[in-house]
C-alpha cells in the first residue's frame, strides 16, 4: 500500500485532528468563527473529492496541503466579496 492509498482511507482522521490548527490559521488571516468552521466542513468536502479522484500527489507535507487549500479557499471568498461591493461607475455624459 503506498502513501496515496493509506490517505485515502486514513483522511477524516487526520482532518480531525487538524482541524484545530486549520480554523486557528483562518481566524488569524481574518475569519470569523462562523466561516472558518464553514470553510473547514467544505475543506473536508474537497479532500475528499480530490483524494478519491487520485487527484493528490506526494509533492509535500499532508498537513501543508490541508492548510494551503483552505487559505486559498478564505481568500477566494474575500475575493468574491469584495468583488460584490464594487459596482462599476457610470458616467452619462449630455451633450
Amino acid at each position: 500500500m503506498n502513501f496515496s492509498q493509506w490517505l485515502t482511507m486514513n483522511y477524516e482522521g487526520i482532518l480531525i485532528d487538524e482541524k484545530k490548527n486549520i480554523i486557528k490559521m483562518l481566524r488569524y488571516n481574518g475569519a470569523s468563527k462562523e466561516l472558518a468552521e464553514d470553510i473547514y466542513q467544505d475543506l473536508f468536502i474537497k479532500v475528499k473529492i480530490t483524494l478519491e479522484t487520485g487527484k493528490y500527489f506526494e509533492e509535500g507535507k499532508y498537513k501543508n496541503w490541508l492548510q494551503f487549500i483552505a487559505k486559498n479557499m478564505f481568500i477566494d471568498i474575500q475575493r468574491k466579496k469584495y468583488k460584490s461591493k464594487v459596482q462599476p461607475t457610470v458616467y452619462i455624459i449630455n451633450g
